[in-house]
């Protein structure tokens, strides 16, 4: 008794309906892949923080801080994983916080220098600059001791890379990872997120709002 097949695969014609068959539907697979693929990615909805974003305003403690052009300057640039955060400084203001970080040594050095130059400088100076520093100590402190001397210019500049999770944002730079819980507002083209610190039993509450360009 013969063996019935569905194909007779001695038959020329057969055999080669039967690749035909089998390679269509080869086709037809990796065509539905590419269009599914092809629609999860048109869908896809950029992050909201994609873009380049200014500082525009700060608080402490709910306070809105009187911020100078200089440090209106600082700004976030962010990519599709990658950002870039500069900021911007008095030239002359980072030169004085530096020697005053030095403590005990510049104090040795000026009450010994003091003594020879206050004869003739004294008077100049405390009429001439102690009016100005006090006004501008509280804010000057906080905004890089206004407008007044120095020139603006780039200080920091950090490149590293970004992750959302829910709102909150990694930042990943220089082998260190610092979270930031974003918000969003102005239908996404401002957003801040606030640092607390906590120092002798105080706590100060920054808040920084920038604005997309």
């Amino acid at each position: 008794m013969n063996k019935m097949y569905p194909f007779n695969f001695s038959n020329g014609k057969n055999k080669a309906m039967v690749f035909v068959a089998m390679f269509a539907m080869i086709v037809a697979i990796f065509s539905c892949n590419k269009s599914d693929d092809t629609i999860v990615a048109n869908n896809a909805t950029p992050d909201s923080i994609i873009g380049t974003w200014k500082l525009v305003e700060e608080y402490r403690n709910d306070q809105l801080v009187t911020l100078n052009d200089c440090s209106l300057q600082e700004n976030y640039i962010f990519g599709s994983d990658q950002f870039t955060h500069e900021i911007y400084g008095m030239s002359g203001k980072t030169l004085d916080n530096t020697l005053n970080q030095k403590g005990g040594d510049d104090d040795d050095d000026d009450s010994a220098s003091d003594d020879s130059d206050d004869e003739g400088d004294d008077e100049s100076d405390d009429n001439g600059s102690d009016e100005g520093s006090d006004e501008g100590t509280d804010e000057g402190t906080d905004d890089d001791g206004g407008n007044t001397g120095g020139v603006c210019a780039l200080s920091q500049t950090v490149i590293g890379y970004w992750l959302n999770a829910n709102g909150v944002y990694s930042f990943n730079a220089n082998n260190t990872t610092e979270s930031k819980t974003i918000h969003f507002t102005d239908a996404a083209n401002k957003f801040y997120f606030e640092v607390s610190e906590t120092a002798n039993g105080t706590t100060v509450t920054r808040k920084y709002v920038f604005q997309r360009q």
